[in-house]
């Protein structure tokens, strides 16, 4: 229960990080490091009390200390969700593991985030996934390196045919993502992430598509939400 419970913690003080990370990537990404959190509204600079993961958002009911005017709720889930991800993390590894592996998840959270919030990913953060990735496929998850070019030529290739085929369907960015999960596996569990992503796209957002707009035709779905849960559940199960 406490190793459960610290990771949550730390799962949701990087979820915050996140937050940052989304917001300023395009408009400045010195920031992320240099920069001081401020109220989008009133440009108050945050204090300790108005940033702590989750507690802070409920505790002024989701309001600026300083303006009181609405926050947006993308933040708080962020934090929910990074905190919920890497507190499942513990069923597979250790604390230090855990830490170990926090800057691969950070950026594949942060182009997940990206994706699903704005159906734009930031080059800078999909090319830095790929190099760390590699990383830790061929140390941290101690592949082969061979295995490790060839399943990242193959989760490449998956997607990079599809979109030759129809680029109105896949984007660049699933292609490098498919790079990323092959990389991290090196085995056949990169085409089961891949196939194990688009069932769950397939029985969400379809029917979602079908209720709202009465059709799927022409319409974009951000795909590395679901590649993501896929690569996860792979890795835990």
């Amino acid at each position: 229960m406490i190793k459960f419970l610290l990771s949550f913690i730390w799962g949701a003080c990087l979820g915050s990080f996140l937050t940052v990370i989304t917001h300023r990537i395009q408009k400045d990404p010195m920031g992320i490091i240099t920069g001081r959190s401020t109220c989008p509204h009133c440009k108050n600079k945050l204090k300790a009390q108005d940033l702590i993961p989750i507690l802070s958002y409920i505790y002024y009911k989701g309001k600026c200390r300083k303006c009181e005017n609405q926050i947006d709720k993308k933040y708080p889930i962020i934090e929910l969700i990074t905190a919920m991800l890497f507190a499942i993390l513990t069923v597979k590894f250790t604390l230090i593991e855990i830490l170990i592996i926090s800057p691969l998840f950070i950026l594949f959270l942060a182009n997940v985030y990206q994706d699903a919030f704005t159906q734009q990913v930031e080059s800078k953060l999909l090319y830095m996934l790929c190099v760390v990735s590699f990383i830790y496929g061929s140390w941290f998850f101690g592949h082969n390196i061979n295995h490790v070019f060839i399943f990242g030529l193959i989760g490449f290739s998956f997607f990079y045919i599809q979109e030759l085929l129809n680029e109105n369907i896949i984007g660049d960015a699933d292609s490098y993502v498919g790079l990323t999960i092959g990389f991290l596996f090196a085995s056949m569990k990169t085409l089961t992430s891949i196939f194990i992503a688009y069932w769950i796209a397939v029985l969400t957002v379809v029917p979602y598509f079908y209720m709202k707009y009465k059709s799927i035709k022409n319409r974009k779905v951000a795909l590395i939400p679901f590649l993501f849960t896929g690569f996860y559940l792979n890795l835990i199960f």
